[in-house]
């Protein structure tokens, strides 16, 4: 039944360990959930953490009328989301995260990282937060402000074959170039400013070696610009076509 089968999410999620198994006597466990007392974490059991399978062996736990019935369950775990480890960690408080990109690189040690950028940003506020959030066990976070108005999206820019440049795009149309390595990041820069709010970003490379930044706009336009614009705005002009026009 729906009792049971916490029992074994509980077990198979742990390894084997089974719940209050600290007691010595199974009538003293039974006692437990007559009382109604919390089941023990995952995580103190070793496990890691798992939202969704623990508020669902939780639940199941329940008394008889209060517990999911199978269909519930069946419909639960049959979302992708149900299994996943997650970790919940607080971004800004009264701002929205509006743009995500995802930055790998080797650090200095040549050893293999992640970090996610976050921009976060509210109609109210005349600056937007950027957060970077570094993936690994210790999960710490460090911001910025950047001086412009919702920033709608984010993408990393390979510098021999190095992802050195993030580039943040904004509703004011404007374009910023972060420039970061292992031990430090820039100040951004503000390198073009669009004819309308920026939504989406694309580095591009060319066989020929050539490279090019795609940016769309919230009109309906493609702006494209040359690599070489990002450190040096009178290198190039911004080439704007409108999709559907030749």
């Amino acid at each position: 039944d729906v009792y049971s089968f916490g029992i074994f999410l509980f077990e198979l999620a742990t390894g084997g360990h089974r719940p209050f198994e600290d007691l010595t006597f199974a009538g003293e466990v039974d006692n437990q959930f007559l009382e109604g007392k919390p089941i023990e974490l995952l995580t103190e059991r070793g496990a890691a953490p798992w939202p969704d399978v623990q508020d669902s062996i939780e639940q199941c736990l329940q008394r008889p009328q209060s517990r999911p019935t199978a269909k519930d369950l069946v419909d639960r775990f049959s979302r992708a989301e149900s299994l996943c480890l997650r970790h919940s960690v607080p971004i800004s408080l009264g701002l929205t995260v509006q743009a995500m990109a995802v930055r790998q690189y080797l650090d200095e040690n040549n050893v293999e990282r992640c970090e996610v950028w976050i921009g976060s940003s509210s109609t109210s506020s005349q600056c937007s937060q950027l957060s970077i959030l570094e993936l690994n066990d210790e999960m710490p976070m460090h911001g910025m402000l950047l001086r412009d108005r919702l920033i709608l999206c984010i993408t990393p820019v390979l510098v021999n074959r190095k992802p050195l440049i993030m580039l943040v795009g904004c509703m004011s149309g404007q374009l910023w170039r972060y420039e970061v390595d292992a031990e430090s990041r820039s100040a951004p820069q503000c390198v073009a400013t669009m004819s309308d709010a920026i939504v989406s970003l694309r580095h591009v490379e060319g066989s020929s070696g050539s490279s090019v930044i795609v940016a769309g706009l919230a009109g309906g336009c493609l702006a494209v610009l040359d690599y070489s614009q990002l450190f040096d705005s009178s290198a190039s002009s911004v080439i704007t076509r409108q999709l559907g026009t030749r």
